[in-house]
């Protein structure tokens, strides 16, 4: 079984990290355990029994427990995290200095998304389907009260949500919901599919449908979604940071987590790769507009890796990998 494992890893192609760099732009290595130890990550997470976020430390029991959400994004000063116990899942606001209370809400946790300020949760319910309509649900984290609720066409989807604003996808085009008021009026149009938007920085991903899967994504001003910032026909769009200046790409041909990763200014400009050679990368969350944060499990070792333009030290100790 041994000799099969080595023929095997010889076969697969190695990293490219320092190796010659073809678009004129630095390669930095992923792989946690040939980086230098740096500053804990301060992004709220859970790992095993424990929630951390910041200096704040929580151990849960129950047999599961998913972080719901953290905000706002680059401060992570309050987080929704769900616990399972005897079949059920309960949600939990955390505060910043380690205070936290149960909220009243029913319901798996991959339901609900967090609004972009910390101030709310929403999540679609399929109902009323005799009239094609979902409803949308919108609840405070203050105490879990249930604050507002409104019908959408069917195939409507919530793209953003901060404070009283929430940006809603529907076949007739990208609405805007004031949850205090009740009211619902068009945005300016949005050309192709919106994907992803960050009111705090006026950015509007969109997908375009060119004949060839996938199309292309295209980052546009929210608030002038005609003009164009940049066109992206040949990779794929992982994240952007939260100014929305920075933009992450992954390969198109990649199925599933990523291993390679290309940081962009908001106009497509190539500034630096990040490659983990073997493994994936299993999400970014972003501690300042300039710098993120990877979970990355490689062939050694699993860690966090805290990166910016200019090279990446590892977030966390080093733990068994999951990636063989």
């Amino acid at each position: 079984m041994a000799v099969l494992t080595t023929a095997l890893l010889v076969g697969l192609p190695s990293p490219v990290a320092g190796d010659d760099e073809p678009l004129g732009i630095p390669v930095h290595d992923l792989r946690p355990e040939r980086l230098e130890r740096g500053p804990d990550r301060t992004d709220a997470h859970v790992e095993l029994r424990r929630f951390t976020m910041g200096r704040t430390i929580l151990h849960f029991e129950g047999r599961a427990r998913v972080l719901v959400g953290a905000a706002p994004l680059d401060h992570s000063e309050v987080a929704v995290v769900a616990v399972r116990s005897h079949g059920v899942w309960d949600k939990y606001r955390i505060n910043p200095n380690g205070g936290f209370a149960r909220l009243p809400l029913v319901g798996s946790p991959w339901r609900f998304r967090l609004s972009d300020d910390g101030s709310t949760l929403w999540r679609v319910v399929h109902r009323d389907r005799w009239r094609d309509r979902h409803l949308v649900e919108v609840f405070s984290t203050a105490g879990g009260r249930r604050v507002a609720s409104r019908f959408f066409p069917e195939s409507s989807w919530v793209l953003a949500g901060d404070g009283s604003r929430y940006l809603i996808s529907t076949p007739e085009g990208t609405r805007i919901w004031n949850i205090e008021r009740d009211t619902v009026r068009a945005h300016v149009p949005v050309p192709g599919q919106p994907t992803w938007v960050r009111w705090s920085a006026d950015r509007v991903l969109t997908r375009e449908d060119t004949g060839t899967f996938p199309g292309c994504f295209v980052l546009r001003p929210l608030t002038d979604p005609e003009v164009e910032l940049w066109r992206e026909c040949e990779r794929g769009i992982y994240d952007v940071s939260p100014d929305g200046a920075l933009v992450l790409t992954k390969n198109f041909d990649v199925d599933g987590e990523p291993r390679e990763l290309r940081l962009h200014d908001d106009h497509g400009t190539p500034l630096a790769d990040f490659d983990l050679g073997y493994g994936w990368i299993h999400s970014v969350w972003w501690e300042s507009d300039d710098t993120f944060v990877l979970d990355v499990s490689g062939i050694e070792a699993r860690s966090a890796v805290r990166c910016t333009v200019d090279g990446c030290e590892r977030a966390d100790r080093l733990m068994l990998s999951h990636a063989w």
